[in-house]
């Protein structure tokens, strides 16, 4: 007796329909591109200053800071990974603004208000300002002019009061920093 239905067709199309899809490459997800618009806004916003030499390193940051927010006034709405890396930028530059100002509004009550002033104290007041100066000195800031004008006075005092130690014979107060 004859067969109507071999099995076999079926199977070899079956077998050669999983092939070609396996030898088919997988389809990345498209990244969305940028548009025009953004591309322009990049070229026109982000970029150094071209008057790098006579501006400072806090100057500099700041030219590059206010391109990045006038890129994202144009392609803040956009969803690609240059945009986000911007925002994120923007964000930690805003963050440690926000950061800085508030050490400097603890270091001001600290410095300014009242109490009894110790050596030690001094000396811890000198230290955080040092340390604050490193880290968040603006150059048009009044307080923090005021706070490097102080710690250079109390630098060259205690350098002063070292050397005046070291000619009578007296051991230094305290061992010499790798600063000093």
């Amino acid at each position: 007796m004859r067969k109507f239905f071999s099995p076999l067709p079926p199977l070899f199309m079956l077998l050669l329909a999983c092939a070609a899809a396996h030898a088919q490459p997988a389809r990345q997800p498209q990244r969305p591109e940028r548009s025009a618009r953004c591309r322009r806004a990049a070229t026109l916003y982000i970029h150094p200053s071209p008057d790098k030499k006579h501006l400072t390193v806090g100057q500099e940051d700041e030219y590059e800071y206010r391109g990045l927010k006038k890129y994202l006034r144009v392609c803040g709405d956009s969803d690609d990974e240059f945009t986000r890396r911007i925002t994120q930028e923007v964000a930690n530059h805003e963050a440690a603004l926000r950061a800085c100002g508030e050490r400097r509004a603890e270091l001001r009550k600290r410095l300014m208000g009242p109490g009894r002033r110790t050596e030690e104290g001094a000396q811890q007041d000198f230290e955080a300002a040092r340390d604050f100066l490193r880290a968040c000195r603006d150059e048009d800031e009044k307080f923090d002019l005021y706070l490097f004008e102080w710690v250079t006075k109390y630098e060259k005092a205690v350098r002063e009061f070292e050397e005046k130690k070291r000619q009578n014979g007296e051991p230094p107060a305290k061992e010499p920093t790798k600063e000093q």
